[in-house]
């Protein structure tokens, strides 16, 4: 097999070629190919919904299954990867407006090609940080060069507020020895529950708009 191939490690917006690691592409194998194909159909499915403003793609990393199945009590192995974690390949898909996350929700939830496998709603209920996005599994059976294979990916659909504030949360998340940290984790929380409610006023305002 070519090492030549396909890789989304962190979140893309779009795929990009390189070379991959001998470890990487072990651990993944076939298997890369698949969620290539199921990345694709998900993002052909939302797009043709017409809410879409921009998507984001990835593979997780080595490092970030290790510490996931580390949380989770389990040793590292490719069978407790592939049997435990969902996330393994995600979508992230990017709107406009609050209320067209269900809409783009609905359009895996109706679609018979696929499976919902499960959903963790963080717009009606808000992490404690004040985080908002809609987080959802689905699989599908996608057709490679070695055969059918049934795989899984998250979606995670937030508006274009949402994915900004996540981006600066992630930043303070991962950023060490930050001055003023606790006010800055609070102004943050503040900030996403201002934001909520200026998107509740902006679809009333366009509601008004297309009404007029």
């Amino acid at each position: 097999m070519s090492s030549d191939l396909t890789r989304i490690i962190g979140w893309q917006v779009m795929v990009l070629p390189y070379t991959m690691g001998t470890d990487e592409l072990s651990f993944y194998g076939s298997s890369l190919s698949a969620f290539q194909i199921i990345i694709d159909e998900i993002i052909k499915t939302a797009e043709a919904s017409g809410y879409v403003e921009h998507t984001k793609t990835r593979i997780k990393s080595l490092d970030s299954v290790k510490a996931k199945l580390s949380k989770k009590g389990l040793v590292f192995s490719r069978e407790n990867a592939f049997d435990n974690l969902f996330d393994l390949a995600g979508v992230r898909l990017i709107c406009k407006y609050a209320d067209e996350i269900e809409k783009l929700f609905l359009c895996f939830h109706s679609n018979p090609d696929f499976e919902i496998v499960r959903t963790k709603d963080y717009i009606t209920n808000p992490k404690p940080n004040g985080y908002r996005s809609f987080h959802t599994v689905v699989r599908k059976e996608v057709g490679t060069p070695t055969g059918k294979q049934s795989v899984c990916a998250e979606i995670q659909i937030r508006t274009i507020s949402m994915d900004s504030w996540a981006s600066l949360e992630h930043q303070l998340k991962y950023k060490k020895h930050i001055k003023d940290e606790a006010m800055i984790v609070s102004e943050l929380k503040k900030c996403a529950d201002e934001m909520y409610s200026s998107e509740i006023s902006l679809m009333t305002l366009r509601d008004l708009i297309n009404e007029s």
